[in-house]
């Protein structure tokens, strides 16, 4: 009974060690479960669900984060230098002309917005990616044009309207484009989650870019001497500017999209000619051009894919053309020779498939057309 008693306080002692140790383990355990539950409410948040995009979704992602990032830094700047030229182009008070001046640009503006709607609607679906680029080179082309009015503030309504008009049309062209790129992601029509997540990493991507260049206007703003103050916004424009194009190249060649327009039927042509089989979409995606002009004038293989006027320009032509089998969902021509070599035309708008369109091409080569 003694040694019973006086093992007694040790084992409750131990009993007490353990049990602490326990609540520990089962604290950290909930914290665990806490921080996953946070993490995947974040991920659902901005993401969408990994088995209902493509692969090449990701990359897009991830670079269009960094994209809206540096696109965001460049905005603030240019809004900061408009701002500075107002004030310093203002002969009468300042919200009297800041008002006036801000309200002729922003109408005036809008004019490149309508140009854009009425002019290219048709053509933004065969080329997304080159409308896409060359939006971001216009809207930076026209930040650039803001960032210099406080150097010529007496020219401020002239300057303000060209580069309003700019981003009119670079903001309306991406916005334009957009969907098409989106959709191609979908695997589970699913369009409109895509659309969410995606405007959602764009608010935290610009969030982040706004803050950042507020931070960087408020160590410019103690800089003493006024032309260096207005000119360190300038400077930051070409780092800014150079990682907003690189991510938008880099966020577009990520892009396989499903739909064939004239210049990746002609890559897919040429390569199933040179290599007997049908390039990937990530090859397709590799050799597309995201500028004007595009690859087509510098193809190696005589083959053009093109609409009915220029493959048959005559009605002789067309009867030619469909005479050995009316049924078949291509028509091959041959136009003469005006250099070197004639080239082949594949009529684009009586083509159902691919591989319809390469069959044709195939056995037009077998017979030594």
């Amino acid at each position: 009974a003694d040694a019973l008693r006086s093992a007694g306080p040790g084992e409750r002692g131990g009993d007490r060690e353990g049990g602490d140790a326990g609540d520990a383990r089962s604290a950290m355990r909930v914290q665990w479960r806490r921080a996953e539950r946070t993490r995947r409410r974040v991920v659902d948040a901005f993401l969408p669900c990994a088995n209902a995009v493509t692969p090449d979704y990701w990359a897009y992602a991830k670079f269009r984060f960094a994209q809206r990032v540096a696109s965001s830094c460049i905005t603030v700047f240019a809004t900061q230098q408009m701002l500075q030229a107002v004030g310093l182009g203002a002969t009468r008070r300042l919200p009297a002309a800041a008002a006036v001046n801000w309200v002729l640009k922003d109408g005036l503006g809008r004019l490149g917005k309508l140009s854009v709607a009425t002019n290219f609607g048709r053509e933004f679906d065969s080329d997304v990616k080159r409308f896409r680029f060359t939006s971001s080179v216009v809207y930076d082309c026209a930040s650039l044009i803001e960032m210099i009015t406080p150097f010529y503030p007496s020219k401020f309504l002239l300057l303000a309207t060209i580069a309003n008009v700019g981003k009119s049309v670079g903001i309306t062209t991406a916005n334009v484009v957009r969907a098409p790129i989106q959709m191609s992601f979908a695997l589970e029509e699913n369009l409109a989650e895509i659309a969410a997540k995606t405007s959602a990493q764009q608010v935290l991507a610009d969030n982040i870019g706004l803050a950042l260049a507020v931070v960087a206007t408020g160590w410019t703003g103690k800089i003493a001497n006024p032309r260096l103050r207005l000119a360190v916004p300038l400077l930051a424009f070409a780092p800014l500017a150079s990682v907003d194009l690189y991510c938008i190249y880099r966020e577009l060649k990520s892009v396989r999209l499903r739909t064939i327009n004239k210049e990746r039927g002609e890559i897919i042509a040429a390569g199933f000619v040179e290599t007997g089989t049908i390039p990937s979409a990530v090859s397709v995606a590799a050799a597309e051009r995201l500028f004007i002009p595009a690859r087509m004038d510098e193809s190696s293989l005589p083959l053009k894919i093109t609409h009915l006027a220029e493959a048959c320009p005559t009605p002789e032509a067309l009867r030619t053309a469909l005479g050995d089998d009316p049924s078949r969902p291509y028509c091959l021509t041959y136009l003469p020779p005006r250099g070197k070599k004639g080239v082949g035309s594949v009529l684009g708008g009586a083509l159902r498939t691919t591989l319809d369109a390469l069959g044709g091409w195939e056995k037009k080569k077998r017979g030594g057309g």
